[in-house]
């Protein structure tokens, strides 16, 4: 089962062989995976009258992060769109991460904000948002119940995070809108059945129930446009999932801070200022013609659908995590740190197996419970 998920992700082959060894069975406790984002971004001090946002620290537990934005929207009184992060956090931990607020929301400094599975700490005002990958690096401290040596150097894929749990996956739906728009992408996200939609799938279906021809002719109405580019950058994170794969199966010699891959979006990847040379070579090739067999092309896409489409990009194929030990009683915690596009996950997939069930379930709250 596990095996069969994460190959629908294009996660399949490992750089160093056979796992070491197995992940603690499910349930567990949030507390047993954490993270923290790496330095407090620079603050501009005091706001403009009337304009201005806050910076937040958002601690949270079991949740993903833009759920738990969501609650910490319905507590402060504002909307859901206009926040600022550098990054997803995982939902099945217990994580700390830098957040802007919304134009215009000023919170007194020191101020706390609690909602359902977390804590918003008000620490500055700010006058920009927080862009992705602002930080530096992500702190990571699992408790894996393992004493051994683990490997430092992983294939850098995109975790089972970006893809979700329940079928269709996230890129399956993101290649429905693609493909058949917002009317494709409400049958199958009904097709998960009423019980087992998340918020924004519930909103999704709301609106395009309430009027489907809107929503034909303005996705971004229906959905917003955030959330429908994670949905097509979950389609670029398979591909080059799928292709990574390929390249380690074949016996491609991928080299750590060396070789780019291709993750797919706007632009010409021959314009990126990149030297395609060797393994990048051939996994860009892999990626456009994986694409092409998929019927993606951006040429062939509606205006409103490929404007949400995100710049393509290069991406290190292969990670090593800094600082990697094992910490904590008996050495059964990992401590490592790594790059903001880098997931923890992938570090785990090329080291144990019971990935799916150790993410997969909801973990025990102990902290916000």
């Amino acid at each position: 089962m596990e095996e069969d998920l994460l190959r629908r992700m294009g996660i399949w082959a490992r750089l160093g062989g056979e796992p070491l060894f197995r992940l603690p069975s499910p349930p567990r406790a949030c507390r047993d995976f954490l993270v923290r984002e790496d330095r407090v971004p620079p603050h501009t001090g005091a706001p403009a009258p009337g304009g201005g946002r806050t910076l937040f620290l958002l601690v949270k537990e079991g949740l993903d992060t833009l759920t738990a934005l969501r609650r910490l929207s319905m507590r402060l009184g504002v909307g859901t769109r206009g926040w600022g992060f550098s990054g997803l956090k995982d939902a099945q931990a217990l994580t700390s991460q830098w957040v802007t607020g919304p134009s215009g929301l000023v919170v007194e400094v020191g101020s706390r904000v609690f909602f359902d599975g977390g804590l918003a700490i008000s620490l500055a005002h700010v006058k920009a948002p927080l862009a992705r990958g602002a930080h530096p690096s992500n702190h990571f401290a699992l408790k894996t119940g393992w004493c051994g040596k683990l490997r430092r150097v992983f294939a850098n894929f995109f975790g089972p995070q970006r893809f979700g749990w329940e079928r269709p996956l996230t890129h399956e739906l993101g290649l429905v809108l693609l493909s058949r728009g917002a009317e494709g992408l409400y049958e199958a996200i009904r097709s998960r059945g009423k019980g087992r939609l998340g918020w924004w799938e519930r909103s999704f279906v709301e609106r395009y129930e309430s009027s489907p021809k809107r929503c034909s002719s303005n996705v971004s109405w229906c959905l917003a446009p955030r959330l429908a580019s994670l949905l097509l950058e979950s389609v670029s994170a398979y591909a080059f999932n799928e292709c990574l794969s390929k390249l380690i199966d074949d016996g491609d010699r991928i080299r750590v801070g060396f070789d780019l891959g291709y993750v797919w979006g706007r632009g010409d990847p021959g314009r990126m200022g990149v030297s395609w040379s060797g393994p990048g070579r051939r996994h860009m090739e892999c990626v456009l013609r994986l694409l092409r067999k998929l019927g993606v092309s951006l040429k062939e896409l509606p205006r409103e659908v490929a404007g949400l489409v995100p710049r393509g990009r290069a991406r290190p194929l292969a990670v090593e995590a800094e600082g990697l030990k094992g910490c904590g009683y008996r050495g059964e915690w990992a401590c490592f740190r790594l790059m903001p596009s880098a997931y923890a996950s992938s570090l785990l997939w090329e080291n144990a197996v019971g990935l799916m069930g150790w993410l997969g379930s909801s973990c025990r709250r102990s902290v916000f419970a």
